[in-house]
């Protein structure tokens, strides 16, 4: 996911309707729809750095469109453009079919799911949305410039009066020309002042960062992956059949937050509280939640942070890349506790009080914490179903028992109090020193252990 803030959800998105009441806007009305949906993973210049899902976030929004819950879009009303297809003469040519077919009281969709970024060469600061084969230091040279995209918005909403949706997940940002000037946080100002008399929903605040990864359907950015969930009837809070701006920000404001904790990603809405976005169909809903409770509880996992990483460690000096090696190092080799001096803890101490290392302060907590509860978590999954293994390692005593509890305090510390999995952490830190005690009764035929435990 994992992701600055130029596509932030992943993940990421801003809706925007243009020029028409609040209540006529929707993605899914009774007149006919077209679409042109742009995702890009991978750029065609290595300084631009590739990003995991943004790809597969623009597939699902044509599979949501295509849906009874999307409103059952014809494949021929919808453009999309994916990777290397999506270079800036092909996303021209898109939106200019898109100009010419849509008609009045019609709704026009246009979705980009990448990199965006500003110019930094000139004093004014553009910004733009980055194509497969935009270069990476000369945006103006090749880039989709936002200013273009407000023509073709206006072009439609006013001269053709039709309805315009923008979803734009494009505050994920690699190494770009931007980024030691806060590119990213610029970029998503401007496209809230560009379009600031219009409906959005934007992944994430300016200074925050977008998270992707497989806990989010199997490869997804978690805001995107949870929009279109809310879209589909998740959000519909009041059981009305609609999902408006308001329930949509209710929805997203919660159930983000809570998943990419301890990162700091707030997704942001701006517009009436009562457009509606969608219109729920039922059958949809019901097929959804019921595999939703088939689902396995969320746990927490890594999030990809490769893109972010490049961008904040070309800016620290040497000692701090020093750091961050290590600390990437211990945790890939298992390192997380021990030997203290080398461990991902000890790096993670020393790397965390660094300001210029706040960005990664999140996902590096996150990362480590996840990893200090996998091998818990294990335990108790073999225990559960009686794995013979397992249980001759009780047997013996496995001197992993006594690490259990201080893996899981450490886990719990890193993400906090506020965290939704903290006081599950704290049980299961109870549970651990419990065996150990139990374990260590047995062996000394001590009663008052088998007390404690």
């Amino acid at each position: 996911m994992h992701p600055p803030m130029i596509r932030l959800l992943v993940i990421p998105f801003f809706l925007l309707g243009f020029s028409l009441p609040a209540q006529d806007l929707s993605l899914t009305g009774s007149s006919a729809t077209y679409a042109v949906v742009v995702g890009i993973s991978e750029y065609q210049d290595p300084e631009i750095s590739d990003l995991q899902f943004a790809d597969r976030d623009a597939q699902a929004f044509v599979q949501y469109l295509r849906s009874p819950a999307g409103g059952n879009v014809p494949a021929e009303h919808i453009r999309l453009l994916l990777n290397d297809k999506a270079t800036t003469g092909q996303i021209v040519n898109a939106l200019g079919w898109l100009t010419d077919v849509v008609g009045e009281d019609e709704t026009a969709i246009i979705y980009f799911s990448g990199h965006g970024d500003v110019e930094t060469q000139t004093a004014m600061n553009l910004g733009f949305f980055l194509t497969y084969d935009s270069p990476s230091h000369s945006y103006m040279a090749g880039a989709y410039a936002l200013l273009y995209l407000q023509s073709v918005v206006t072009t439609i909403s006013q001269q053709n009066k039709a309805r315009v949706i923008v979803i734009s997940d494009a505050c994920r940002a690699g190494q770009l020309a931007g980024m030691s000037i806060g590119g990213p946080q610029v970029t998503a100002n401007m496209l809230r002042q560009q379009f600031a008399n219009e409906v959005k929903i934007l992944a994430c605040g300016p200074d925050e960062y977008s998270n992707e990864g497989v806990q989010w359907g199997n490869g997804r950015g978690a805001f995107s992956f949870h929009l279109i969930r809310g879209l589909q009837g998740l959000a519909d809070t009041d059981g009305n059949y609609e999902v408006n701006l308001r329930e949509i920000d209710l929805y997203l404001s919660e159930i983000v937050p809570r998943e990419t904790a301890p990162s700091e990603q707030y997704p942001m809405v701006v517009g009436s509280r009562s457009t509606t976005l969608s219109l729920v169909d039922p059958a949809s809903l019901q097929q959804l939640e019921k595999g939703k409770e088939q689902e396995a509880p969320f746990v927490l996992a890594a999030v990809v942070t490769k893109n972010l990483e490049e961008a904040v460690l070309s800016a620290v000096d040497t000692s701090i890349q020093e750091w961050y090696a290590a600390f990437a190092r211990a945790l890939e080799e298992g390192r997380l506790l021990e030997p203290e001096s080398e461990s991902a803890y000890h790096y993670y101490q020393l790397l965390k009080d660094q300001e210029e290392m706040k960005p990664l302060r999140g996902a590096m907590a996150r990362n480590l914490a996840a990893a200090l509860q996998d091998g818990a978590q294990q335990a108790i999954n073999q225990y559960l179903q009686s794995d013979p293994s397992e249980l001759a390692r009780r047997a013996k005593n496995d001197p992993l028992y006594g690490k259990y509890p201080l893996y899981l305090a450490r886990s719990a510390e890193l993400l906090g109090r506020q965290h939704y999995l903290y006081n599950n952490l704290k049980a299961k830190e109870l549970y651990f020193e419990g065996v150990q005690k139990r374990l260590e009764g047995e062996r000394a035929d001590d009663p008052g252990l088998f007390q404690e435990a």
